[in-house]
């Protein structure tokens, strides 16, 4: 896990808020098979559409989430990006990456196609896309939830690999 921590001040109330930058990678082969991998935990087999079985990937509003590629070829694919983004949960960093509507691929029909979107398959050595969390609430019922392009398109959707979720650190709550 890559966590860099930036200061910053808020003028003459002598109060300092504090954000990090999380790294998640994707990876193909060994033992580990495609999957995600965070903070020294790998992504196993799951449901689409559910956020239970999960990678989760704790983070605070005002974090920033990349996503890069250290072995395969993979993309990521966020299951209710136009919804969350349209709501102001999180914003992609200017320049970061682009996300496009999901492939005609009968696979991504397990998808919401009206809601997710994807970046391209890139290979090893490439970062996807980074995003800055805005309003993330609480509760892994409200995670941003996370796939890949095009792993998480194979196989039986209650039982797939690549899945991952983005919650609210909890002692956020408040």
């Amino acid at each position: 896990m890559t966590r860099v921590l930036s200061v910053a001040a808020l003028c003459g109330l002598g109060v300092f808020a504090s954000a990090a930058d999380y790294e998640v990678v994707g990876k193909s082969g060994g033992t580990g098979g495609h999957r995600w991998e965070f903070g020294g935990k790998a992504s196993g087999k799951a449901a689409v559409g559910k956020a239970d079985d999960r990678l989760q990937v704790k983070v605070k509003n005002g974090d920033t989430v990349s996503f890069k590629i250290e072995g395969g070829t993979h993309g990521v694919l966020f299951e209710k990006a136009k919804t969350e983004m349209g709501a102001g949960v999180w914003e992609v960093v200017k320049d970061s990456g682009t996300l496009k509507d999901l492939p005609s691929g009968a696979g991504f029909d397990r998808f919401d196609r009206k809601d997710a979107q994807t970046t391209d398959a890139k290979g090893p050595g490439s970062k996807l896309i980074e995003f800055r969390i805005k309003n993330l609430k609480a509760g892994a019922g409200n995670g941003i939830l996370f796939a890949c392009n095009p792993h998480s398109a194979l196989g039986d959707p209650a039982s797939t690999t690549m899945l991952g979720v983005i919650v609210l650190d909890e002692a956020e709550k408040k």
